[in-house]
């Protein structure tokens, strides 16, 4: 009974944790999503000149006022920062889901226009309805913090699951902490299984954690072994920390003092103390 409750307890602090540093990712990631949107349309962009794509945009075509949104925004023009805003809210007019998320960041930051959280909240509203994954996730995160709304953990939740259908990885894990944090831990292990399969680092520790620990999920040390790996790879501190706990115990791996020293080591290099602790006792102990 105790244990369930720790765990509660840590589940939402870490919750807690994860929000308020996804809120100020999320800046950056908003930005960066008006710089290069996907691969095939930036790829694509090079080929289209200004002037094809003002004729695209006055032809009601709702990409190519984007696209020329975000020739202004930074590309092969004149930085024009209120001439990207005017384009890409033409373009959300005419039902395009990124440019829509791009006037929405744009209110949010006050790049090209007046900085307005109401229509910031707005226009992420229109783009999650258009199926703006990005849009539908940046909603949790405001609903869950209360940043700029009042505070509503169930229109986060909400918001979290359409994104998260629409497969943005860091909308499954936090939607992955609710139904934790209630112990509903196999609906959890369902959710992290998928954010981690989109390659988000958290999604693959916290699955990796339900298997060590067996908590709804058969207990599985080969498969958190894995889990913690890959979290490592993507520089995930705490996986890097828990990777190294398990090859020092040598749990479905060979014992390995040597190797679990390098994942604590770089545990504490991408700030982990735990890692930090854990590299100074085995160097003390002469392992």
């Amino acid at each position: 009974m105790h244990f369930h409750l720790k765990l509660t307890v840590c589940a939402a602090l870490i919750s807690c944790c994860l929000v308020s540093e996804n809120l100020a990712w999320a800046a950056k990631l908003n930005k960066s999503a008006i710089e290069s949107r996907d691969i095939s349309v930036k790829e694509n962009l090079s080929q289209n000149s200004i002037e094809d794509l003002q004729k695209a945009c006055a032809g009601e075509s709702g990409e190519g006022c984007r696209l020329l949104g975000f020739e202004y925004y930074e590309g092969s023009v004149k930085q024009d920062l209120a001439k990207a805003f005017e384009y890409f809210s033409k373009a959300c007019d005419l039902q395009d889901n990124w440019a829509c998320h791009n006037v929405a960041v744009m209110y949010g930051s006050g790049e090209g226009t007046q900085a307005d959280k109401s229509r910031s909240l707005e226009y992420f509203e229109r783009a999650c309805d258009l199926d703006n994954g990005g849009s539908c996730y940046a909603l949790g995160l405001m609903y869950d913090s209360g940043d700029g709304v009042e505070q509503d953990i169930k229109t986060a939740n909400r918001y979290y699951q359409k994104a998260c259908d629409l497969d943005k990885a860091e909308a499954c894990t936090n939607f992955g902490y609710s139904f934790e944090a209630v112990f509903e831990y196999s609906k959890a292990a369902e959710l992290y299984y998928k954010a981690c399969a989109l390659n988000n680092d958290l999604g693959c520790f916290n699955l990796g954690n339900l298997y060590k620990d067996g908590t709804g999920v058969s207990q599985n040390y080969r498969k958190a072994l894995e889990l913690f790996s890959k979290a490592c790879s993507m520089d995930n501190a705490r996986g890097c920390n828990s990777l190294g706990w398990m090859i020092e115990n040598g749990k479905a791996v060979r014992q390995d003092f040597a190797k679990a020293k390098e994942s604590f080591d770089k545990a504490c290099r991408l700030g982990e103390p735990l890692g930090c602790e854990n590299l100074k006792r085995l160097t003390d102990a002469g392992r």
